[in-house]
């Protein structure tokens, strides 16, 4: 199930970037590059861009902190740091292309005043409706990918609790594939 939710999410973006490299405009990009307004550096704007910007990247990678629910269940602690670094720094990558390259599709002021999901709308002023269709089915895919994982992280918590005897201990039941049924059932009511 991981498999495709992470496929149903990375393929949309790849093509979207291959779309946004073939389509970009050098001259869209560079209008007014600092977002001012008045095409020059203030730099009380940039400050604000990327507070705001931060602000929000924060949520993007609130699932490396999920993966340490579930790193006790690596069969090598080595492989921890590693998948950790390597899933951050992918998202960093594909989340930075993926904003950093919408510039030289459309303008600052056209970008702030798309809906939500804003990467559809650009992807749909490239290749047409298809593109949005594409970048929607992957956000629903996504959506029920991250309440998947949610309700795993909810259950996983009172199960290593109850490992460690911090939690009743019917909290530790499992069922024959090692999901903890009782902390699931629990924490999903």
């Amino acid at each position: 199930m991981d498999f495709i939710v992470t496929v149903a999410k990375v393929v949309p973006i790849l093509l979207f970037i291959v779309c946004v490299i073939i389509a970009f405009k050098v001259d869209i990009f560079s209008l007014d590059f600092w977002g001012t307004g008045s095409g020059g550096f203030e730099l009380q704007s940039v400050v604000s861009q990327v507070k705001n910007t931060l602000l929000t990247t924060v949520w993007v990678f609130i699932g490396v902190e999920g993966a340490i629910i579930y790193s006790v269940r690596a069969k090598k602690s080595s492989d921890i740091g590693k998948a950790t670094l390597i899933a951050f720094l992918s998202v960093l990558m594909l989340y930075a292309l993926v904003t950093i390259l919408s510039f030289g599709i459309m303008s600052q002021a056209e970008l702030s005043e798309l809906p939500k999901p804003s990467m559809a709308y650009v992807l749909e002023s490239i290749i047409g409706k298809t593109g949005a269709i594409i970048i929607n089915i992957g956000v629903i895919i996504s959506i029920i990918g991250c309440w998947l994982a949610t309700t795993m992280y909810a259950g996983e918590v009172p199960f290593q609790a109850s490992q460690t005897k911090n939690f009743p201990k019917f909290f530790s039941k499992t069922n024959e594939h090692g999901a903890p049924t009782t902390a699931l059932l629990v924490t999903t009511f």
